[in-house]
């Protein structure tokens, strides 16, 4: 009997464990994929028409979209997540949301410069498969959360769905 009760205390702690440990590398990535959207963000607003930043936007799209593509692939090894673990995570994509939108609206800002530069088709291919990872990753994410906490992201994911298909439309 105590064996039994031992190795019971031992698989649920066991599986406390693994639960923090997957919404804490959640918030972690989605932290993460902020960071890189900021940095994204640094990089359109310092464009100046020449090939060197140009690359640099790129790199730091590339980067958002690697970071976007690791929480995705955790997210989707995850479990669901408890109500709990739910608000840590609405809590950082709420934060990571108006860093995107204020980014593509940075992009909207310096379409025309990069268009004129030659690069609106490279940008656009870019904005677009960035889109599609944002899309999978809040598939993903909804598959993890209650459906409250999807009802009340929603708006959110609304508006940025808008600003992506707005600046898609200023790199055509």
């Amino acid at each position: 009997m105590q064996v039994t009760r031992m190795l019971a205390f031992f698989a649920i702690a066991i599986t406390s464990t693994i639960a923090i440990a997957n919404i804490d590398q959640t918030v972690s990535d989605i932290h993460e994929l902020t960071h890189k959207t900021r940095v994204a963000k640094r990089a359109i607003e310092n464009f100046n028409g020449g090939i060197p930043s140009a690359m640099k936007i790129a790199n730091a799209i590339f980067k958002a979209h690697s970071a976007s593509e690791a929480a995705r692939s955790h997210l989707e090894e995850s479990d669901a997540f408890s109500n709990a673990d739910g608000d840590q995570t609405m809590k950082a994509y709420e934060e990571f949301y108006p860093v995107l939108i204020s980014t593509l609206q940075v992009g909207q800002a310096k379409a025309l410069e990069m268009k004129q530069a030659g690069l609106g088709y490279i940008a656009r291919g870019m904005l677009g498969n960035l889109y599609r990872e944002k899309d999978q990753l809040e598939e993903a994410m909804q598959g993890k959360l209650s459906s409250n906490h999807t009802r009340i992201l929603r708006p959110s994911i609304g508006e940025a769905d808008t600003e992506f298909r707005r600046t898609l439309d200023y790199f055509s």
